[in-house]
């Protein structure tokens, strides 16, 4: 399957679910166990995390050595001025139209996007035809096969030490992704435990947080990489400690504004899922880099088992005493995090000087061409 067939695809599967929600929203009296229809269809379907994979792999197999980072950039920098006008326009949108109104732009949001990506996106390169045993279960859904090849490719002996260093960012990406997670389900419980905010006030720090993030992303992208070409490790350093900083800002803020400053800090943190997949498509050749990014997002599907008993267990404990603990917890986590990235990055230091060279050698040859 081509990566533009499966994109169609994982957006028709959010179009039927999300308008599934549209729908039931309108049934009066509606049992609860009827919402259960449009996960269905949105697991079966792939799901958004499946679908920023597919984006994240469309993006490697498109762009040269010299955009692969910035045009990764832009992605994040997208992503996150999504939730910045979602969390703008979600209490708006309710108070006009309730429920259905708000699945209901989801709806048409969904179809321009079915839309573009049947009428203008193009297939990034040509695919190899299937086979009937590769169809598998139920059109490939079940399929073993792929499971273990997306095995292989993560645990498979690699120059530079490759597999040491896509196990290393995996597991950065998926600690990465327990925080968030985790967080996310605490933080409105601890902004109204120490500083008494409403919903709004807490939509509206997510909309500012959100935004400088996005800023952030681009403007670090486009300086530390795109101008001052800094290695990898330089690049963690930078914004792995600018997340830690804004955490420990956040654990200790005596009064609210404290809180913005602390975002504005870690504004530079979303540079952290740039510089990993970075890593990990310059160790694995393009036809892999799907194969190891469904791995990775397979581990990340799972993650909310793991964060939000861990988070909401560990506020529970310290909320009396130190309602920022799991400021400090996360914290903690990233500094292991920093540790093993400048471990990766040291042992693929070879990968990024031939990186570096190729790249080289591109520009003198477009130079004495032109």
């Amino acid at each position: 399957m081509g990566l533009r067939q499966a994109t169609w695809r994982l957006v028709a599967g959010n179009f039927i679910s999300y308008g599934l929600y549209c729908g039931l929203s309108l049934i009066p009296e509606l049992e609860a166990e009827w919402l259960l229809l449009p996960s269905i269809v949105n697991t079966f379907s792939g799901g958004m995390l499946n679908l920023m994979a597919i984006a994240n792999v469309y993006i490697v197999d498109v762009s040269s050595p010299e955009e692969k980072e910035i045009r990764l950039g832009v992605l994040d920098a997208s992503q996150y001025l999504s939730l910045m006008l979602g969390a703008g326009l979600a209490s708006p949108l309710f108070g006009a139209m309730s429920y259905a109104g708000v699945f209901g732009v989801a709806v048409g949001c969904m179809a321009f996007c079915l839309l573009y990506t049947l009428l203008y996106l193009p297939e990034s390169r040509p695919r190899a035809p299937q086979t009937e045993k590769s169809e598998g279960c139920c059109g490939g859904v079940f399929e073993l096969d792929l499971v273990r090849e997306a095995l292989q490719s993560c645990l498979r002996r690699r120059p530079y030490y490759g597999r040491t260093v896509i196990i290393i960012v995996v597991f950065v990406i998926v600690s990465n992704i327990i925080i968030l997670i985790g967080e996310a389900n605490v933080m409105f419980l601890f902004l109204n435990q120490k500083f008494h905010w409403t919903i709004q006030d807490a939509q509206l720090f997510q909309f500012y947080n959100s935004g400088v993030t996005a800023i952030g992303t681009l403007l670090g992208v486009m300086l530390f990489v795109r101008m001052l070409k800094l290695s990898d490790g330089c690049v963690a350093l930078i914004t792995f400690g600018c997340k830690i900083a804004g955490y420990l800002v956040h654990a200790w803020s005596p009064e609210s504004w404290y809180m913005y400053l602390g975002g504005a800090i870690a504004a530079l943190g979303g540079m952290v899922w740039v510089l990993a997949r970075t890593m990990i498509a310059r160790m694995v050749p393009k036809d892999e880099i799907g194969k190891v990014f469904a791995m990775s997002v397979t581990l990340e599907a799972v993650t909310p088992l793991i964060a939000t008993p861990v988070y909401t267990g560990f506020f529970s404990v310290t909320i009396d005493t130190f309602p920022g603990a799991f400021h400090v917890l996360s914290a903690s986590v990233m500094v292991v995090d920093l540790i093993l990235i400048l471990i990766a990055a040291y042992l693929g230091r070879g990968a990024a000087k031939e990186e570096a060279a190729a790249k080289i050698q591109r520009k003198e040859k477009s130079l004495s061409q032109s």
